[in-house]
C-alpha cells in the first residue's frame, strides 16, 4: 500500500500524528509512575499480607537508644527523641492481598527497638525483634522504610528497603 493510500484509509492519522499522539500516552501514563521504594519516605511502615488467609499484624517500639545491641534486637545508650517516638504501638488486620501503609512513623535519626506480633502473638528472636533507624548515617542521604508482612505460606517477615 502506498503511503497516499494509507492517509486516505484514515485520512485523521498521519504517521507524525500518531507517533506524537502515542508519545504524548506513554509520557501520561510513565508521567505518575515510580518504583515502589520512592513513594516512601524515610520512617514508613508499611504492612502486607500475601496469604490466602486474613491475618492481624502489630508492631510496639519496646525503647529507643543511641546504637543497636544483642544482633541488632535491641538498642543502649540514650537518643534525644520527642516522648511520642518511645511509644510507637500500630496495629492492623488485613485481609489476602491487601497492605497499610503509615508514612513517617519514626521521625527521628534514632535506634528504635522493635517488637512485631503476628495474630496476637510475640514473635520469638530475631523473626520479631529489631533494631530500626530510618537514617542510620546523618552525613549521608540514605534513607530507610521498615516492611512487615505474611509471606504467600503464612510465615511473617521483615524487611528495610533503602531509598
Amino acid at each position: 500500500m502506498a503511503p497516499s493510500e494509507q492517509n486516505d484509509a484514515i485520512p485523521w492519522c498521519s504517521r507524525r500524528r500518531f507517533l506524537a499522539t502515542v508519545g504524548v500516552g506513554l509520557t501520561g501514563s510513565v508521567a505518575g509512575c515510580t518504583s515502589g521504594d520512592d513513594d516512601y519516605p524515610a520512617g514508613t511502615l508499611r504492612f502486607a499480607n500475601n496469604h490466602d488467609l486474613p491475618h492481624s499484624l502489630s508492631l510496639r517500639v519496646t525503647d529507643v537508644g543511641a546504637r543497636p545491641t544483642d544482633m541488632n534486637r535491641s538498642v543502649d545508650g540514650y537518643a534525644s527523641v520527642p516522648p511520642s517516638q518511645r511509644n510507637i504501638t500500630t496495629a492492623t488486620t488485613l485481609q489476602p492481598g491487601d497492605e497499610q501503609t503509615y508514612r513517617s512513623v519514626f521521625t527521628e535519626p534514632a535506634w528504635y527497638a522493635i517488637e512485631f506480633s503476628l495474630d496476637g502473638r510475640v514473635l520469638d528472636g530475631s523473626r520479631g525483634h529489631l533494631a530500626f533507624n530510618p537514617i542510620p548515617n546523618e552525613a549521608s542521604e540514605e534513607t530507610r522504610y521498615l516492611t512487615a508482612s505474611v509471606t504467600n505460606a503464612g510465615e511473617f517477615s521483615w524487611g528495610i528497603p533503602h531509598l
